[in-house]
């Protein structure tokens, strides 16, 4: 059962209070045949030095450092390629798996070919204090691809997720769908940012597999604070920068002129929005420069966005305060 090699690779910068608990969920894991590889970008906070000296007597976890801080993606990439295993999970530094998570993503993963990735629901919590459960999708088992790309396109961030964090990955997929840079025409550099290259990680593996694998345990739990990427997703800036991410998936990926339309009709309204609450960050939408997705809007669509943006955020107001 435990015969393939997982890498879990955590990279990470200026984390030494909270990176310790991360690490000790991946060292827990039920799995027996695991590495774990970190890789500290530099840090100013001693995260190096504190992590080599604690963990030098564990065999299978290394601790590495860049010589100089590089951008946030490469990073990733870096510590990526440090690794060795058939499958990976990529942990953020702030955030923590249950024991069983491994063991119980590989065993789906195994159990069919058409299998992408494998997800779990999961916890958001503050202080240890839960906050909510989300990426509910009610039942464990496999589910087609389809239904994965419409909540990422049309739904909440909360959906579906966006982190690679509760996720479990083929090693040739990372290597193929860990991007550096996303081509754009607004001079957005996601290699500093990682807004976008982390959900394509998702969207760009269903390129090529029909189904993805779905536990119902909430065997993942994502820290709330203000330096998180996946939990900031609630700014219309940096819902823009996931869909322009989302749109070059779209490039590469059939979808029907109906959708199309709804797609654009969203990102035409987050736009808008982004004009009026964030003066100064204007992102004309004709810019998006993409054949099959641009000049087909709806009116009707965008007002039924809106609606939903309002119902959206005031449920956030209710649930998270």
């Amino acid at each position: 059962m435990n015969k393939d090699l997982v890498s879990i690779i955590i990279p990470t910068y200026n984390r030494i209070n909270i990176i310790q608990e991360t690490i000790s969920s991946a060292i827990n894991q039920t799995y027996k045949r695991k590495e774990i590889i970190v890789l500290d970008n530099n840090s100013s906070d001693n995260t190096y030095e504190i992590l080599k000296e604690k963990y030098s007597k564990i065999k299978f976890l290394k601790v590495y450092k860049n010589n100089k801080t590089i951008d946030i993606v490469q990073n990733w990439k870096k510590c990526f390629d440090l690794s060795k295993g058939k499958y990976i999970h990529i942990l953020w530094s702030d955030d923590l798996i249950s024991p069983t998570f491994i063991e119980e993503s590989v065993n789906l993963l195994n159990s069919n070919i058409e299998i992408g990735f494998v997800f779990s629901k999961t916890i958001i919590f503050n202080e240890h204090k839960k906050i909510r459960v989300v990426f509910d999708l009610k039942k464990s088992g496999i589910y087609h691809k389809s239904i994965f790309i419409k909540k990422s396109l049309f739904e909440h961030p909360l959906s579906v997720p966006v982190s690679p964090a509760n996720a479990l990955f083929r090693r040739v997929d990372i290597s193929k769908n860990l991007l550096l840079n996303i081509p754009n025409n607004y001079d957005i550099e996601y290699r500093k940012i990682g807004q976008g290259n982390d959900v394509l990680i998702f969207l760009l593996t269903l390129l090529d597999y029909d189904l993805f694998g779905y536990i119902n345990k909430p065997l993942a739990r994502f820290r709330d604070h203000d330096e998180s990427i996946t939990l900031s997703t609630n700014s219309f800036l940096v819902n823009i920068r996931y869909h322009i991410a989302k749109a070059f998936f779209l490039s590469k990926y059939k979808l029907d002129k109906k959708l199309i339309i709804k797609f654009n009709s969203k990102g035409m309204l987050l736009f808008i929005l982004n004009r009026i609450f964030n003066k100064g960050s204007y992102f004309p939408y004709r810019k998006l420069h993409n054949d099959q997705l641009t000049k087909k809007y709806s009116i009707i669509q965008i007002i039924y966005f809106f609606i939903g943006y309002i119902i959206y955020f005031l449920n956030r107001k209710i649930n998270i305060k």
